[in-house]
């Protein structure tokens, strides 16, 4: 049996004030955290998941522990830039420190979330809703 190849990306659960900031991804049009692949040459989660979170939110943020796992598959037929691939997925609890919120064209939609009124938000049970719902009972 043939290994399977699979990219790594990693989420930010970044925590504003006990509100969670989310996401719209603006070709799949789902929710989503900041967040990304490791590029290729990068060898730190952790300076990879901050260069993410910057590039997509212009935030500044403390990367504080993993929180859970997932997995992902971008729908082939998609226009997104990562259609047809496998992505392994590792959501941390951030802590916001800076920055006026920016988002950048991978978006087009943000909100504060918090416990109460997150998973109205979501059509699916999707990674990132498990990955909340895992975040908000830690609490």
């Amino acid at each position: 049996m043939k290994d399977k190849l699979f990219y790594v990306g990693q989420k930010a659960i970044i925590n504003k004030k006990g509100k969670i900031l989310i996401l719209r991804d603006s070709v799949l049009k789902t929710i989503d955290l900041p967040g990304g692949k490791i590029q290729e040459g990068e060898y730190s989660f952790i300076e990879a998941l901050k260069r993410e979170v910057f590039e997509e939110t212009k935030f500044k943020i403390k990367i504080e522990k993993p929180s859970s796992i997932g997995f992902f598959k971008v729908p082939s037929n998609s226009e997104h830039r990562s259609a047809g691939k496998e992505i392994f997925i590792i959501f941390y609890q951030c802590k916001y420190l800076a920055g006026k919120l920016r988002l950048s064209d991978e978006h087009d939609w943000h909100k504060w979330v918090d416990k109460n009124n997150f998973a109205k938000y979501f059509k699916q049970k999707t990674n990132i809703y498990q990955a909340l719902t895992t975040y908000f009972q830690s609490k």
